[in-house]
């Protein structure tokens, strides 16, 4: 679409200004050169520019402690897309998944669960499910649910990523392995030791309903405990 189109030189100077200024942790240049860009992408009527400047200066938020209002530059830029695309669009439910990916670095897992499920819900509408972003979503869901001690809910999570992504991948490739691996540290318990022999024969059943867990919350020992990883950071094993 002509008005997605990044045609504005002002916007791109600015934003490579302020790229410039976060690289080198000068936050309040990037700050003020974020908000200026920002400005900048509303003239130009560009969604692309406008929402990456609303990513982009949320970020600053954070790193200058100013949380309260990288929250609300983030539900500016749902409220955006929203207003162009629809409710359930996938262009929104691929910003709740942005946005939980920006709580997951963050380290604020009880936004980035509610982000993510919301992003889910929409997925689940409008994507097929097999579709990889599903399978990503879901595990990465998996790790903060299981990371918070939500096992009931974390457990149809991983279920549901392992199903994807060996479909996609493969039984042998290492995101799949990682998973079954995430997946079998939820599953360190007596009880469900059955289930965890599944995971690794290849043999669990996929659960059709990501809501629904079939075990209630059990306490996890503290060796089997996950560490939250990102995701998508750059280099890593779960980037698809």
């Amino acid at each position: 679409m002509v008005e997605d189109q990044i045609n504005s030189n002002d916007w791109l100077l600015l934003k490579s200004a302020a790229e410039d200024a976060d690289g080198k942790a000068d936050f309040g240049t990037a700050d003020k050169l974020w908000t200026i860009a920002l400005q900048e992408a509303e003239r130009s009527g560009s969604i692309r520019c406008l929402v990456e400047s609303l990513h982009h200066l949320a970020e600053i938020k954070i790193k200058i402690n100013n949380p309260v209002t990288a929250e609300q530059l983030l539900k500016r830029a749902v409220n955006e897309l929203r207003k162009k695309f629809g409710t359930d669009h996938l262009e929104v439910a691929i910003e709740f998944d942005s946005i939980g990916s920006f709580y997951y670095g963050h380290h604020d897992y009880d936004k980035c669960e509610q982000y993510c499920k919301q992003a889910l819900a929409i997925y689940n509408k409008t994507l097929r499910g097999d579709d990889m972003r599903i399978g990503d979503l879901t595990y990465k869901l998996a790790l903060v649910l299981h990371g918070v001690q939500k096992f009931s809910e974390a457990e149809p999570m991983y279920r549901r990523a392992i199903a994807i992504k060996r479909a996609h991948l493969g039984e042998d490739d290492p995101a799949v392995r990682l998973v079954v691996q995430d997946f079998k540290a939820l599953l360190q318990t007596p009880r469900l030791g059955q289930l965890a022999e599944q995971v690794i024969t290849g043999t669990l059943p996929v659960a059709k309903d990501v809501s629904s867990g079939r075990h209630k919350a059990v306490k996890a020992p503290s060796d089997t405990s996950v560490k939250l990883r990102s995701l998508f950071s750059p280099g890593s094993d779960e980037e698809q």
